[in-house]
């Protein structure tokens, strides 16, 4: 789960546009951990209605139904109503933040390469129809979520082979200042291909039984495994290169001067450690 995590909260294109949107620095880091703290909701929000279902409908055929179930027998007509429209405008809210971080992926980092010389209304154009054409990807793969017994299930597993590459190649790339581009691409390449045809032969055909997290555990070492041999085989990047883009010591240091201007109460490290108190106290509750 933390490799999963490292994924969305560091390297998903979803999450990263909204945190480059941010006014400035302090505001990412704000939004950034507020985000965190509102995860510490779900407990009470998500988790325990559904312990709550699974005690009151015993019999519940499909436990995608929980929630519906719920809402239908226990809320009145009114707030019934409240609920489903903000569920509906949560996940159009996601799908549409999905749709377009996908459409901007390829748009920028593909076809502008490929084409420099295209205009901007061109560019907006090929965002619009790989909008169109992942939608209907989209629906065209809606059978095969189908045949998972949870959402939860398969987007967990669907996650837990493909993104453990993207988080070596990531780790690697902020903390290691011998790491290669060759390697990287490389590691993702491969490490993505490998890991579509095990959750393939996997979960989906039931060619081999391995729960998926485990499963999550050695995608990840054989991805730092590739990345560390690869980047050996390889020249070492130059100092110019990776100076702004490495983790170091002094790095870190100018980033707490900076902090040092700022009000104890808007210290982004103040913040994070009252979010890491927090997340301990709530887990040693629950243990």
């Amino acid at each position: 789960m933390l490799v999963i995590g490292i994924y969305f909260w560091c390297t998903n294109q979803d999450i990263m546009q909204r945190v480059l949107g941010a006014k400035d620095l302090n505001h990412g880091r704000w939004g950034s951990l507020f985000a965190g703290a509102l995860k510490l909701v779900n407990l009470f929000i998500l988790v325990l209605p559904g312990v709550m279902a699974a005690y009151l409908y015993q019999d519940l055929a499909e436990p995608d139904l929980a929630f519906p179930r719920l809402a239908f027998d226990l809320l009145p007509v009114g707030l019934r109503g409240l609920i489903l429209t903000a569920l509906a405008a949560a996940i159009l809210s996601s799908m549409e933040a999905m749709l377009n971080a996908a459409a901007t992926l390829l748009t920028m980092d593909f076809i502008r390469a490929w084409r420099p010389q295209m205009e901007d209304s061109g560019l907006v154009k090929s965002g619009r129809f790989a909008t169109l054409a992942f939608m209907v990807i989209a629906a065209l793969w809606a059978p095969v979520i189908y045949q998972f017994e949870t959402l939860w299930q398969y987007l967990q597993s669907s996650l837990s082979y493909i993104t453990p590459p993207v988080v070596a190649v990531f780790l690697f790339g902020v903390f290691w200042r011998r790491a290669t581009a060759f390697a990287a691409t490389w590691t993702l390449c491969a490490g993505v291909v490998l890991g579509v045809a095990g959750w393939l032969c996997v979960e989906v055909f039931s060619l081999l039984s391995i729960q998926y997290l485990y499963a999550c555990g050695i995608m990840f070492l054989l991805s730092c495994t590739l990345m560390l041999l690869l980047s050996f085989c390889t020249s070492p990047p130059s100092e110019q290169s990776i100076r702004d883009v490495v983790w170091t010591r002094s790095l870190s240091r100018g980033l707490s001067e900076e902090s040092t201007h700022v009000p104890w109460w808007k210290d982004y490290r103040t913040h994070c450690v009252i979010l890491t108190v927090v997340t301990l106290a709530i887990v040693l509750w629950w243990w």
